[in-house]
């Protein structure tokens, strides 16, 4: 006889036990069905005392059975943290890296600018200019004017015709001042023209603005050696700006000429500094103020002999 046969006979149920035992679940079922309905109609506060008779147990049980889930969240909260921190770790030390590699260069380049000067006799550069520092307070750019309203002014040492910067480049320069407030007009503008020079091929240009985000560069030489992406930095021709600030980068040749993006983000302008550059007198000034300084010829030779 197999297993599986003397398992049978020994766990055998009589018949009319089984059926007692179908008839009692049946019944069982009935009354807790009878039970339910009647919990169902009756008053509100009947069914709600017995959701918390059978709520109230149950919460020790779901707040541990919660516990891991809020641990596992926690810990992949933790794990997604700590890989952020180590990411942006990454980019620090590669930035840092870079950073290391233009101060190695830059030294390098201060030095050989150091002995070219003194090669060539140059005259010892003058101080750095400082800067002032403001924010822009109202936007009046339109179709026809881009100009916007700095929040400094006479105050703090701005005068016409200074240079301002972002921390990307250039934005323009100062047009009027008042005592508390300055009016800029963007490279944008229509009246705005900058003496430029393109890093690389070395070719002068004068950028004019054409009242859109991408000023024009105009009067190229004949025959430029420029391309797309090469820097654009002011020149400094006529003394009006310093020479080597950040301008922007050719964007297009086309047949309307050649655009320039400025590196500065007009859509993000908010604190901009004004460089503290005084431009160069013409010199008719210089001499009109040497002159008058100077006793003329014939008052110096009757101040000679006068006795």
């Amino acid at each position: 006889m197999s297993l599986k046969a003397a398992l049978s006979r020994l766990f055998v149920v009589p018949a009319p036990l089984r059926l007692a035992g179908e008839r009692l679940l049946i019944a069982g079922l009935v009354l807790a069905a009878l039970a339910l309905i009647v919990v169902s109609r009756g008053p509100g506060e009947t069914l709600e005392g017995l959701r918390l008779v059978v709520r109230d147990p149950l919460v020790p049980v779901m707040t541990a059975a919660r516990y891991p889930m809020d641990l596992a969240a926690g810990v992949g909260e933790r794990t997604g943290a700590l890989l952020a921190v180590y990411r942006e770790n990454e980019r620090l030390r590669a930035e840092n890296e870079r950073l290391r590699a233009r101060e190695a260069e830059s030294v390098r380049l201060m030095v050989e600018n150091r002995s070219l000067r003194d090669v060539l006799r140059m005259p010892d550069e003058a101080d750095a200019p400082d800067y002032a520092t403001g924010h822009l307070i109202a936007d009046a750019a339109s179709s026809f004017v881009h100009t916007r309203l700095l929040d400094a002014g006479q105050g703090v040492g701005i005068e016409d015709g200074m240079p301002v910067l972002s921390a990307d480049g250039l934005v323009g320069r100062v047009i009027s001042v008042g005592r508390k407030s300055s009016r800029i007009m963007l490279l944008t503008d229509f009246n705005s023209k900058v003496p430029v020079l393109i890093e690389g091929s070395g070719d002068p240009a004068l950028l004019e603005g054409d009242n859109t985000n991408e000023p024009r560069l105009r009067f190229l030489p004949i025959n430029p050696q420029f391309k797309l992406g090469d820097r654009v930095v002011t020149s400094g021709t006529g003394g009006f700006l310093p020479s080597g600030l950040l301008v922007g980068e050719i964007a297009r040749i086309d047949d309307d000429g050649v655009a320039v993006r400025p590196y500065a983000d007009w859509s993000r302008l908010d604190v901009v500094s004004v460089l503290r550059y005084r431009p160069l007198p013409p010199p008719e000034a210089d001499g009109a103020s040497a002159r008058a300084s100077a006793p003329s010829g014939l008052a110096a030779l009757q101040a000679s002999v006068r006795p």
